[in-house]
């Protein structure tokens, strides 16, 4: 017992104490200290113990989804155990079957214990389903055959061979051991990978938190009560699967740095803002708005805005305004005048007349001279709010320019990105949603339609989820992060973002004179002539 002890104490130290690391050692402790006195080693009693003691070291691990899935697997299996363990006493006193040969003693003890892994991976599969699609928004429907094809891999390759190398690695004898190890995981990946491309379903978006919650209230029942009062988990179930489609899907993702931001376009397309996005936010976001492919920005050399201004402030017949123009030839059909009528014809005379007429008069105000409290021109592609929504959105992706990043949501509503406020003011008279990449703005629109998310807001309150109101309503933004701050929270106040300060910038070096560079009275004392 002592030595099993000190075994599990040293992989809990190498494995670098996870919580289900802890959770599994601390409940081995238990059991192994339970067999000791002679007592029943797997009770809820001993996952109660560890649950305590895991949220003493950790607190805030309650709402993590290792603490989750780790203790309801584990609760809804001593619970299935215990329940079968009732079964098999209660039926004790049956006849026992009659002698089989050793070919059908083996063939049935096989059958026992594919039967018993299978369980197993039933059990725990619907205890945590629910848990890991509120916080990976996927789903795993072909997990028991997974689980049954990895076992033997798992139990016959991985684990002994990685105990017999973690024995011999003090002698240097190691390597091939490891080896072996090595291709068994790497057997066990290609078999998740298998059956990963030929799962019918993964993505399943946002789950609402009181499914969550509902699921929580049913494993209690279910795994804690001894007699028919387990029934009462089945109500709770069924709500729990009726919560699931009530959801509430965010219209607009922000990052916790204030870089990215991304929205569900009319196409089912996840649109952001930036050409090389962090893939693993991407993927998170892509499971939980349920979108398959990504849209890139439009890059400045290509934006509608850039070339609507450049046509607008070059002379009729010059080269940039023939050149803005060809671009803007294949867009006509997507803008709309101020009055909301749209522009027909299939070209746009190269620099003159048409295309510079409007977008002189229908393009954006200039930045320097752009105010919170003035009204605004809207851009010529993107009509104000108050216009006639257009007939679809052609080009659902952000259009980017220098300063800015601008996209109309399929609600009609428009979202704004900009690197700083001066770009940000202009924006005021037609978004409905402004995010601003600078810890030091402070700006607030004269409309109270308009809602401003700042990188400040973000370093103190982590990413946003943005859900866009009716027009003439504020959007509801919701962060990850709320004050008052738990104590692990609290570091997030003290960085120079959340405290309004620009990033540091290394000062450069200042080079050291040396006494050639000094002039040559430099060390005659005061008053001493050359002469």
């Amino acid at each position: 017992m002592i030595a099993a002890l000190a075994s599990i104490a040293a992989y809990l130290f190498i494995s670098g104490g996870e919580v289900a690391a802890q959770r599994s050692f601390i409940m081995l402790a238990v059991m192994l200290t339970a067999l000791l006195f002679d007592r029943a080693a797997l009770t809820m009693r001993n996952l109660a113990i560890s649950a305590i003691v895991v949220i003493a070291i950790s607190p805030h691990e309650v709402i993590g989804p290792s603490f989750q899935m780790s203790f309801a697997a584990t609760a809804a299996l001593v619970g299935a155990y215990a329940w079968w363990s009732d079964r098999k006493q209660a039926d004790s006193t049956t006849a026992r079957p009659p002698n089989r040969s050793p070919a059908g003693n083996v063939l049935r003890k096989v059958l026992v214990l594919a039967m018993g892994l299978a369980v197993t991976s039933i059990v725990a599969g619907l205890a945590t389903a629910v848990f890991g699609a509120y916080h990976f928004q996927r789903v795993s429907p072909l997990s028991l055959v997974a689980n049954l094809a990895a076992m033997p891999i798992v139990s016959t390759l991985v684990m002994p061979f990685a105990v017999m190398g973690a024995a011999a690695m003090p002698f240097g004898l190691d390597a091939p051991f490891f080896y072996v190890m090595g291709n068994g995981l790497s057997a066990m990946i290609t078999v998740a990978d298998w059956f990963s491309a030929r799962s019918p379903l993964d993505a399943v978006g946002l789950v609402a938190v009181h499914a969550v919650l509902l699921t929580a209230i049913a494993l209690v029942f279910a795994t804690m009560a001894t007699t028919r009062l387990r029934l009462a988990a089945l109500p709770f179930a069924v709500l729990a699967v009726a919560a699931l489609a009530f959801a509430k899907t965010p219209d607009v993702f922000i990052s916790e740095d204030g870089r990215l931001v991304a929205l569900r376009n009319g196409e089912g397309e996840l649109a952001v803002n930036l050409g090389r996005p962090n893939q693993f936010t991407i993927d998170s976001w892509k499971r939980a708005l349920l979108a398959e492919t990504v849209v890139s920005p439009n890059k400045p050399a290509n934006s509608r805005m850039q070339h609507s201004e450049q046509a607008s402030s070059s002379p009729p017949g010059s080269k940039a305004a023939d050149a803005a123009a060809s671009v803007l030839n294949g867009m006509a059909g997507q803008l709309t005048t101020d009055t909301g009528e749209r522009i027909g014809g299939n070209s746009v005379a190269s620099g003159s007349n048409t295309a510079t007429s409007m977008l002189t008069t229908a393009g954006p105000t200039p930045v320097a001279n752009a105010s919170a409290d003035e009204p605004f021109s809207t851009p010529a592609d993107l009509p104000a709010e108050n216009s006639p929504p257009p007939d679809g959105i052609p080009d659902a992706r952000f259009d980017c320019d220098a300063t800015r990043c601008v996209i109309r949501h399929p609600s009609g509503r428009i979202v704004v990105h900009t690197a700083d406020a001066a770009a940000a003011r202009s924006a005021c008279g037609y978004a409905a949603l402004i995010v601003i990449d600078d810890a030091t703005a402070e700006i607030s629109c004269k409309s109270p339609s308009v809602a401003i998310v700042t990188k400040r807001d973000l370093a103190r309150h982590g990413s946003a989820a943005i859900h866009l109101a009716a027009p003439g309503s504020k959007p509801e933004i919701r962060y990850a992060v709320a004050e008052p701050y738990r104590p692990w929270h609290a570091q997030r106040q003290f960085s120079r973002a959340a405290r309004g300060m620009p990033p540091y910038q290394r000062k450069p070096a200042q080079a050291v004179k040396t006494p050639s560079d000094l002039p040559e009275d430099a060390d005659r004392p005061a008053g001493e002539s050359s002469q």
